[in-house]
């Protein structure tokens, strides 16, 4: 059985092989890869150590790869856009695979009801799924140990974002930028060191706030030959003046509104959680 070897560029979703007529009673499989969080591409789970050692396990017992499949993002339900993709394409017509091939449970569900009903949709298409390294069988005590392995990992998957968000929330009331991109006239800066971790903190990018503070001045005051401008005014002014979004862009209408009307800018109070005011915490950094 051969195999064609390549690098996977990561950010791409889906990486096709050339299809191989199976030989030798081999099976025709697609293989899906994710990682879940950005330590994962640095250990055992990252997607090209995935991917090694799906291979691996494919060539071993007599399977042969047609379709790779990468999330290149994630979520916390089971929305995967190439997940749900690569299902699609296991139940058409032309029935392309004989098996759907992964690395463990959690990298293709985390809901263990949502996995049991993919599960028994491949199976009446005539998909088999296989996991690598958390191998389960069709009789009743192995579906069995199938389903605790993806309550568990249900469960875990909770755990894990319900600790995270307490972490991040924490972290904010101290002070510190969670990693988001800052808004205009900020940037970010290291605060301390706890470990291997950096924390970090907003600081006023002087070149960006000189930008953010004409803004409201054109608005509220005008370029000192006219009266106040409005959004769209102050706008094109911006632009006919040579000013710049970070990204080197013309502003829009709608950017420079947001700006002028965020009372953050007058208050330094960036607020963490704001989807839910109750909740919400604030770091500080007057402009």
């Amino acid at each position: 059985m051969r195999f064609l070897q390549a690098d996977i560029p990561m950010n791409k979703h889906q990486f096709p092989r050339t299809h191989q007529q199976p030989v030798d009673g081999a099976k025709r499989a697609a293989t899906y890869y994710r990682v879940s969080t950005g330590r994962q591409y640095a250990n055992d789970a990252s997607i090209p150590s995935q991917r090694k050692i799906t291979s691996g396990f494919c060539e071993q017992n007599n399977y042969v790869i047609v379709d790779e499949f990468v999330e290149a993002a994630t979520a916390t339900d089971d929305r995967r856009p190439v997940l749900q993709e690569m299902i699609d394409r296991a139940c058409a017509s032309n029935r392309p695979y004989d098996a759907i091939v992964f690395y463990a449970f959690n990298r293709f569900f985390r809901n263990v009801a949502e996995m049991e009903l993919t599960i028994r949709k491949l199976r009446k298409h005539g998909v088999e799924v296989v996991s690598v390294t958390q191998p389960t069988g069709d009789d009743p005590s192995q579906i069995l140990v199938r389903q605790i392995i993806g309550a568990f990992d249900e469960h875990t998957s909770r755990e894990i974002s319900k600790n995270t968000i307490r972490a991040m929330r924490e972290s904010a009331k101290q002070g510190f930028w969670n990693g988001a991109t800052p808004p205009l006239g900020y940037k970010i800066v290291e605060a301390e060191h706890r470990g291997q971790k950096i924390k970090k903190k907003l600081a006023i990018d002087p070149v960006e706030a000189e930008t953010v503070r004409l803004m409201y001045k054109l608005y509220l005051e005008g370029d000192g030959t006219t009266g106040p401008l409005g959004v769209k005014e102050t706008t094109k002014w911006l632009n006919s003046h040579g000013y710049r979004t970070r990204r080197g862009s013309t502003f829009g209408v709608g950017p420079v509104h947001k700006i002028l009307t965020n009372t953050c800018y007058a208050s330094g109070d960036w607020p963490y959680g704001k989807r839910n005011s109750v909740t919400a915490v604030s770091m500080t950094c007057r402009m």
